[in-house]
């Protein structure tokens, strides 16, 4: 044990700089204790609020506008990147909207770090601007995604009306006064959706993800998949077929939703504010085409179906919803409840299909063993069992279609099909 006499000379022998170290550091590390202790606590009463939080390393930033609304005011929020071929159209689109002696316009582009000439181009556009018009960057013109852009657009923009508008897709004229309209004569609304046509890069029609040349209309589709209008919470678990650049809010609503969720990666952003809002307000549907959606190569959502990243996306929308409830009080049971019934259903399919490539590859050792016709005929029936309860459990040959995709990325795969073709051939001499 130090002595008393030993802490005086030490302490004489220190400057006063030294002292202010000293306490400094000693309240820090008070305030360290206190800290930890404080989440000990948090992690006792409630481990889903402080698992979450953890995991994600966010602090949701609260909604903040700069400046007080002008009634009438609709601000067209357009983030972009690396969208020099069509944010032109974008932004006449507005210019080229219809309007009222109650309604009129502004238009606000994010350019997100581009590479290309975007932020040049939305520059020389806002010089020559018909309607108010501002181009924005982030810091040192940092690319930060598409959900930080918009929420950017959001802070800056002055409209009583919220309006999001994607860089690749473009307004029919009629758009923004339909959507005011509409909301004006069903007041219990404050945010609103329409359909849209689906066009490729030269404004051809096509057909589109949903399968029509209607976007967001996904009353065609198989009964089972299809998504109640108006939509709700619950109805939005399912999916999300809310084109975005047809939405349109009142800026309550995103004072009450909070701002889009920056940490999470794209198509997700903007299902959960849909998701979020959707709590509070039902989100009724125009049934009608007021926007061009355009469908292409480049797009995230092509590289969203081609490389099948719906799992991944539908992860991300579980955890991002449940510490989003879990950190609001009101939601809390609600959030312990959504989080146990669908953890397990975003892992039944990809558990379900390794198992059965496991059986396949164990077989391939009874292959190697035996070749008796017999054997096979019974071993390809039971192959054939399982591709027929598969076929039924992920609804239809349109899923498993799709589902190649994610098993051809599996190891072992060209072994399945070898032995798939080597059993064909085994069936067939069996048979002759």
């Amino acid at each position: 044990m130090v002595s008393e006499e030993h802490t005086k000379e030490v302490a004489n022998s220190l400057s006063l700089d030294d002292l202010k170290h000293l306490r400094s550091e000693n309240q820090v590390l008070q305030e360290t204790c206190t800290r930890l202790t404080q989440q000990l606590q948090d992690i006792a009463e409630d481990p889903i609020s402080w698992l979450l939080l953890t995991q994600t390393k966010s602090v949701e930033k609260p909604t903040l506008f700069k400046y007080p609304y002008e009634a009438g005011l609709v601000t067209v929020i357009i983030p972009a990147y690396n969208a020099e071929k069509f944010i032109e159209k974008a932004v006449k689109s507005v210019w080229n909207q219809e309007t009222n002696d109650e309604m009129r316009l502004e238009v606000i582009i994010i350019d997100d770090g581009s590479s290309d000439n975007t932020y040049e181009v939305a520059n020389q556009l806002a010089q020559k601007s018909p309607i108010p018009m501002q181009v924005l960057t982030h810091p040192d013109r940092a690319n930060k995604g598409v959900a930080a852009s918009r929420n950017l657009g959001i802070i800056e923009s002055k409209g009583e009306w919220i309006s999001f508008l994607d860089a690749d897709d473009a307004f029919l004229p009629n758009k923004t006064l339909a959507e005011v309209t509409w909301l004006k004569q069903n007041p219990d609304s404050l945010c609103v959706c329409s359909y849209g046509y689906n066009v490729d890069s030269d404004n051809k029609p096509l057909t589109g993800w949903n399968t029509n040349q209607i976007a967001g209309d996904y009353q065609t589709i198989d009964l089972k998949d299809r998504i109640a209008e108006p939509y709700t919470f619950d109805s939005l678990q399912k999916g999300c077929p809310i084109v975005n650049s047809t939405f349109l809010t009142h800026r309550d609503v995103l004072l009450w939703s909070g701002l889009l969720p920056e940490f999470i990666a794209h198509q997700a952003e903007d299902w959960v504010l849909f998701a979020r809002i959707s709590l509070k307000w039902s989100i009724p549907v125009i049934k009608e085409p007021l926007i061009y959606y355009r469908v292409h190569p480049s797009s995230w959502t092509t590289r969203y179906f081609l490389e099948n990243l719906d799992y991944g996306v539908r992860l991300e929308f579980l955890f991002s919803m449940t510490h989003w409830l879990a950190c609001r009080q009101e939601f809390k049971e609600l959030a312990k409840k959504y989080y146990r019934k669908n953890l397990p259903s975003f892992f039944s399919v990809p558990a379900r299909v390794n198992s059965w490539l496991n059986e396949y590859l164990e077989s391939q050792q009874f292959f190697a063993q035996s070749y008796d016709s017999q054997s096979l005929k019974l071993v390809n029936q039971d192959i054939e069992g399982h591709l027929t309860t598969l076929r039924n459990e992920i609804n239809l040959a349109k899923k498993i279609y799709s589902y190649k995709h994610i098993v051809k990325k599996i190891t072992g795969f060209n072994i399945l099909i070898k032995i798939k073709n080597k059993l064909k051939l085994l069936l067939k001499a069996s048979t002759s």
